[in-house]
């Protein structure tokens, strides 16, 4: 099981947005203003605080690209798919060489589930990226480029696109792991574990990687090399039950029946709760109330999942922002972030 999406999260959003080309006429500062002004509501997770003022500043400037683009940003926060990809569009055509324009068309065209739709996309921001571009937004071109690929069953094309990263950065553990993924999807386990283990390698501390490695020595019949692997899995994901799971078959197959059953156990208990977490998380993406949002949130807080939950309660703020509740949430867990750097 695919436990780090090689989807990446790249930090293209208010970093790139900021870099706005020179426009047809100059911008009012009222309208600048508004733009800083809704990006500032953006990072505390009031989009629905953010969405009046970026609109006021496209009213006073329909040329001024960022403010499309920053509006595209809440429209997609606000789960708006279709209205974001209709301001992304804008963006485009006020300026065809805005930072990133086609990569973020792309990353929306998945979130809609129009994978033909996403390549196309990628593919031409990949036309557009030169030696002086980031690394990380090269790397995360042809990634993505790779991702869309396999969701197509292209696999040819997706190893293209997954060597062409590594081209650009041997060391990057993504473009490894998600060689291990196609390799693995294609029956070549001896290959899929080779690029793993490098995967894992090059970050140690994943446990995604740690279990990657651990799960295919045991289905390549290892299982006393899977053990420590399957071991950090379960340290670093604790809240996942295919560690449990495997170890538990590989204790109970070494006659450790007693040891082997309470990991099984766990695993059902966790494989539970996910469903419990998948019903959760659907019943906020359909009614799209706050105080459903706020229910997934809290299970996964509780959970220890404090990236995800940070994600449905700032979902939960932008439904109600009258509502305390997730921003006290919002401001806890950054609060340990930072504690913990």
């Amino acid at each position: 099981m695919q436990i780090t999406r090689c989807v990446l999260a790249v930090a293209l959003l208010l970093v790139v947005a900021c870099k706005d080309p020179a426009q047809r006429k100059p911008i009012p500062p009222a309208a600048t203003n508004r733009v800083t002004r809704a990006q500032m509501a953006i990072i505390d997770g009031n989009y629905s605080g953010a969405l009046p003022a970026v609109e006021e500043a496209i009213r006073r400037a329909p040329h001024f690209g960022r403010a499309h683009f920053v509006r595209a940003e809440i429209l997609t926060r606000l789960d708006r798919l279709d209205e974001a990809r209709d301001a992304f569009e804008q963006v485009l055509a006020i300026d065809p060489a805005y930072p990133a324009i086609r990569f973020h068309l792309g990353s929306n065209a998945v979130q809609r589930g129009e994978y033909d739709e996403a390549l196309d996309h990628y593919e031409a921001e990949a036309s557009f990226v030169e030696h002086d571009t980031p690394m990380e937004h090269r790397l995360a071109v042809w990634m993505q480029v790779g991702n869309i690929h396999r969701q197509l069953g292209e696999i040819d094309e997706a190893q293209a696109a997954y060597d062409r990263a590594l081209s650009e950065d041997s060391t990057f553990d993504h473009a490894f792991d998600a060689l291990g993924q196609l390799y693995q999807e294609d029956g070549e386990l001896d290959k899929a574990l080779k690029a793993r283990q490098r995967a894992l390698d090059l970050k140690p501390e994943n446990g995604g990687y740690a279990y990657h490695v651990g799960s295919l020595l045991f289905q390549l019949d290892r299982p006393d090399e899977a053990i420590p692997f399957l071991e950090k899995a379960r340290q670093k994901l604790p809240w996942f039950e295919g560690s449990f799971y495997n170890l538990g078959r590989i204790r109970t197959a070494q006659g450790k029946t007693a040891e082997g059953e309470r990991l099984l156990a766990a695993a059902d208990s966790l494989r539970a709760r996910q469903s419990e977490l998948g019903m959760a998380k659907t019943n906020a993406e359909v009614h799209r109330t706050a105080v459903a949002w706020i229910i997934y949130a809290d299970m996964l807080n509780a959970d220890a999942r404090y990236e995800e939950a940070l994600q449905a309660y700032q979902a939960a703020a932008a439904l109600d922002p009258s509502d305390s509740r997730p921003r006290s949430a919002i401001a806890a867990i950054r609060q340990r972030r930072e504690a913990a750097l």
